[in-house]
């Protein structure tokens, strides 16, 4: 399951040493606390059966994720 970015010291430090500025370009400044993208996890998981997510990578709002 993937909560995209979360605002952590980790996110924050990736940027700051990322030479490429890659990691900068995906930051948007809004990104959710670790508390806050912790919160939806147990609902996708109680709302999700083999038949209608098995074997797929889901985001936190529970949507399907096209690939890695």
């Amino acid at each position: 399951m993937s909560p995209g970015g979360v605002s952590t010291t980790a996110l924050d430090d990736t940027c700051v040493n990322d030479l490429s500025g890659m990691f900068k370009t995906l930051v948007t400044g809004t990104e959710p606390t670790a508390a806050e993208a912790a919160t939806p996890i147990p609902k996708v998981i109680d709302e999700s059966t083999r038949e209608k997510n098995g074997g797929e990578f889901m985001h936190i709002d529970g949507t399907k994720m096209s690939s890695w």
